[in-house]
């Protein structure tokens, strides 16, 4: 047969395209492999972004920012028999071909509607970090919210290299994972303190309301106002109301006046291992409910306590007490500890008080 050949000197036109070129059947020539913000990686044989730190990204179809990934577990590029076996044989029930494990996962910057491992670190009060895997392959945003949620973020190279997240199961030993670099803590999870990660904007935000500051000691959101208290039926600070032990000698409850009570107690479900906690004096929303003592003055002097039994709030309180031609006990009256050993089981409980 005859056959249609090309001479040395036309190879460009007969479909020998240069590095990076590939043939093109419509205009019948070499055109470029890749897009305009794209060039050819003879070495990876692909189409690599040009501008520094941008990866392509299928989606969208551009080149986006990349992020950080990494292997699960470096140390087992080559795992250990003796620690892999049964999951192994696992996988290997599973259909999965243990031949392909132990294959070196590099760092490399991915886009971020990719989906890989998720395993979330944290920074341990002693020194050093912990590792918490997650059940979930997803994108880099969807990893972050599972990391956010528990207070977690994602791991740095530094940590996966210490191999702190190997053998935490989810077979992600032999995963590509999310990671982040040390200087990117705060767009990887990591918050300062009072602020927490928010998932809509991807981003740490204040964990308090613009009235109130975080209490790192407390764990907890506080009004800035002195005085006030965050009150969580109006959503605002409000005022606040003294409070206090409804018996303040029980902190340590004295067994042969209480045994009575703590083993009608543990008859209830109530646990008397739980009693006998301090109750220091706060101020509360009156929207609260606490336990209700009133107090009155005597006539030959000192006071006498009766308790109510009620758990309401404040409004509650000063009308059951009024009720009675009563008033709620000072913070002195509860420390002399009239109200103990009078019912209800009020020792052990926070109760409504006055200056």
């Amino acid at each position: 047969q005859r056959v249609w050949a090309c001479s040395d000197s036309e190879l460009a036109s007969c479909g020998e395209c240069p590095e990076g070129e590939a043939w093109d059947a419509n205009s019948q020539a070499c055109v470029s492999r890749c897009p305009e913000v794209q060039v050819w990686d003879e070495a990876a044989q692909a189409c690599v972004c040009t501008e520094e730190g941008k990866v392509w990204d299928a989606t969208s179809q551009a080149c986006v920012v990349g992020y950080l990934t990494y292997d699960g577990c470096p140390r087992d590029t080559a795992p250990s028999l003796d620690l892999k076996t049964k999951d192994m044989e696992d996988d290997a029930d599973n259909g999965l071909d243990p031949d392909d494990f132990g294959t070196a996962i590099a760092v490399e910057v991915k886009s971020q509607t990719e989906e890989h491992a998720v395993q979330c670190c944290s920074d341990l009060p002693s020194g050093g970090s912990s590792c918490e895997r997650r059940p979930l392959v997803g994108t880099r945003e969807e990893a972050l919210n599972a990391c956010g949620a528990l207070g977690l973020r994602l791991c740095t190279i530094a940590e996966l290299d210490s191999d702190i997240c190997c053998d935490t199961g989810f077979h992600f030993d032999f995963q590509r994972v999310w990671a982040c670099s040390d200087s990117e803590l705060a767009s990887c999870g990591e918050c300062p303190e009072g602020e927490a990660w928010d998932a809509n904007s991807q981003a740490c935000v204040s964990r308090c309301p613009e009235v109130q500051v975080w209490d790192e000691a407390a764990q907890a959101c506080v009004c800035t106002e002195e005085g006030k208290v965050w009150d969580a039926t109006s959503q605002a600070c409000v005022v606040g109301y003294l409070t206090y032990d409804g018996c303040p000698r029980d902190t340590a409850p004295s067994l042969d006046l209480k045994t009575k009570d703590m083993e009608d107690d543990a008859d209830n479900g109530l646990d008397p291992d739980d009693f006998g906690t301090a109750i220091a004096v706060e101020v509360k929303s009156q929207t609260e409910e606490h336990a209700v003592q009133c107090c009155s003055d005597l006539p030959s002097g000192g006071s006498s306590c009766e308790r109510r039994p009620l758990v309401g709030t404040r409004e509650e309180a000063l009308n059951a007490c009024g009720a009675l031609g009563l008033r709620l006990c000072t913070i002195a009256e509860l420390d002399s500890d009239i109200c103990c050993d009078t019912g209800f089981h009020f020792d052990f409980q926070r109760v409504w008080a006055c200056s």
